[in-house]
């Protein structure tokens, strides 16, 4: 979505809230749990997509595993807050996280990309037990998939045989069985799972603002970047050694989005409890979670949006844009030309071809073709690489990085990747700002991403104040990497694109 997509929508969702609060303020918010009378009826007709089972109905040794596998992972400290940037504040998360899923999955929240720690091997068995702790919750993973795929098809077949054909939000009136498949398929794929963390004790909360349902461990939302009608799935463990009154329980609450007729509800959960958010409901349904007084662990299972959040997409991407540079591995008689042409008087941007030849071990890069689009391609996905992948694992801090073995090597070859693109900016900045025939067009063509990247640089390198900065524990620090001075020699272009912008600006002006 664009800088200026993102802004109408943001404008959008504070008048919806701002409708919501006027309208709450003014009438009060109702809200409905499984005490009120009137509670069965309402999910039946408003939330009909939710399906919570009880503990019991769960087996016996998954939830020991489960429950096992929590706690390995928070006494090793792989569970922490996250410092997200909500406009121009930086934001500790009340509730400490972290992502586990498919090797190569990524999942991005508030601006902030989380990287998975695998549950699968490949060939190898688990080699600690924070690795065993993960390949848990793949086999909590799998019993989802098959819940999920049996609550639709039993939904499927109650509706199917439900009396005239119809009922009050049948989602799969008129499906074949094709598309229950599709359906199926759609929703039981969970590739990722967000573990969470809060103890209530420790952490300040906020009470929940519309319906008085009381602290907000989780504020209302839905959850982003996931398929387009795919479940939530959610597994809960309270850390309680008897149950505890419906007051003193966790609660998932849930209301219509942005409605302010319908009441919203509040489903107490309990020590091995699960939900499922089933067909979309994400969709259409917000969300909050209201903290307990007790200290709480969940996996939330989902089937993320992964075309553009995986390690493949991106070196595909990545590949694709390197198809444009092109090198000459024996261009040692073309040094000494290029040197003696500098010497007799060669013009600067021969000049400038010597430095970036010696730069990059003798060899004469250059770019295959000048075609807007494909320079254009190159740099955007040179800022997708830098500001999406590279800077967001590295500024999570050394823990983050050291606990991401599976990442070490790919995002080592990401960086080596981007040198190139850096390259390849520099090569068309030369033609651009050189005396080459098309070099109002290149300038043109390159501008406006080289512009956004000196922008997204200036707002990574602010992220946090120095205040924030000291707050933060030493494994969290961020590394604000890539990063290089003027003096650092082994980069082509400099960190700080002032300079080039004005040169591009005056010479894609020049054309008109």
């Amino acid at each position: 979505m664009s800088k200026r997509g993102a802004e109408i929508k943001d404008v959008d969702k504070r008048a919806k809230r701002k409708k919501l609060w006027d309208h709450l303020n003014e009438k009060g918010g109702e809200f409905l749990t499984p005490l009120d009378d009137a509670y069965q009826k309402l999910v039946e007709e408003q939330y009909d997509n939710l399906y919570h089972q009880q503990c019991k109905n769960i087996p016996c040794d998954l939830h020991q595993k489960v429950q096992w596998a929590f706690q390995v992972l928070l006494s090793n400290g792989y569970l922490y807050q996250d410092r997200v940037k909500l406009k121009s504040k930086t934001i500790i998360t009340p509730v400490s996280r972290t992502l586990i899923g498919q090797p190569g999955h990524t999942y991005k929240y508030l601006n902030l990309r989380l990287f998975t720690l695998p549950w699968c091997f490949g060939n190898r068995q688990p080699k600690n037990e924070v690795e065993e702790a993960c390949a848990v919750f793949k086999d909590l993973n799998d019993y989802f998939c098959q819940h999920v795929k049996d609550l639709i098809i039993k939904k499927y077949a109650k509706e199917k045989n439900t009396e005239n054909g119809s009922s009050h939000n049948n989602d799969n009136e008129g499906k074949t069985e094709q598309d229950i498949e599709e359906l199926i398929d759609r929703n039981s794929n969970f590739n990722v799972t967000l573990l969470n963390y809060l103890d209530p004790s420790i952490v300040h909360m906020r009470y929940e603002p519309y319906y008085n349902m009381g602290r907000l461990a989780v504020s209302w939302h839905k959850d982003e970047n996931l398929m387009v009608g795919s479940t939530v799935a959610v597994y809960n463990h309270s850390c309680q050694e008897t149950k505890p009154c419906e007051d003193e329980a966790w609660k998932v609450g849930l209301k219509v989005a942005w409605n302010t007729e319908i009441p919203a509800i509040a489903v107490p959960l309990y020590d091995g409890d699960c939900y499922c958010m089933l067909n979309g409901m994400n969709d259409t349904h917000q969300h909050c979670v209201i903290a307990g007084t007790s200290s709480r662990f969940s996996s939330t299972h989902r089937v993320t949006e992964s075309t553009t959040s995986t390690l493949a997409y991106i070196q595909s991407r990545v590949n694709e844009a390197l198809q444009n540079l092109t090198q000459d591995g024996g261009s040692h008689h073309k040094l000494k030309s290029l040197k003696a042409a500098i010497q007799h008087g060669g013009r600067h941007h021969k000049l400038k071809s010597l430095k970036a030849a010696i730069q990059h071990g003798g060899r004469h890069h250059k770019l295959k073709s000048l075609k807007a689009a494909i320079l254009q391609l190159t740099e955007e996905v040179h800022n997708e690489v830098e500001f999406e992948w590279i800077r967001q694992f590295w500024m999570q801090g050394v823990q983050h990085s050291k606990e991401r073995e599976y990442w070490m090597e790919p995002m080592e070859k990401l960086e080596t990747d981007w040198r190139k693109l850096e390259l390849m900016t520099k090569l068309a900045v030369d033609i651009a700002t050189g005396e080459n025939d098309n070099r109002e067009d290149v300038a043109t063509a390159i501008l406006p991403e080289i512009t956004k990247r000196h922008e997204l640089r200036n707002e990574w390198m602010a992220r946090f104040t120095g205040e924030e900065l000291c707050q933060i524990p030493n494994e969290h620090t961020p590394d604000y990497r890539p990063h290089w001075t003027k003096t650092d020699a082994s980069l082509p272009l400099p960190f700080d694109l002032t300079d080039i912008l004005v040169q591009l600006q005056n010479t894609a002006e020049s054309k008109t």
